[in-house]
């Protein structure tokens, strides 16, 4: 699948454990808005392919982007 793929990737971060409660901290305090989702951004483009597609789920609402 063309977006499938794409979103299988992941960022890893070692941090102390100190940093990390801070970046928590942080994160919680932040407004929540949605995360990026790349199957939900392709399918609003609006391509018409000539056969039915399953709407992709909403992205979901993260303090961290």
């Amino acid at each position: 699948s063309g977006t499938y793929f794409p979103l299988m990737e992941a960022d890893v971060y070692v941090e102390s454990r100190d940093a990390y409660n801070q970046w928590l901290t942080a994160s919680a305090s932040q407004q929540p808005s949605p995360a990026k989702n790349s199957a939900f951004s392709e399918h609003t483009l609006g391509a018409v392919r000539g056969w039915p597609t399953i709407v992709p789920a909403q992205p979901p609402i993260v303090n961290q982007p």
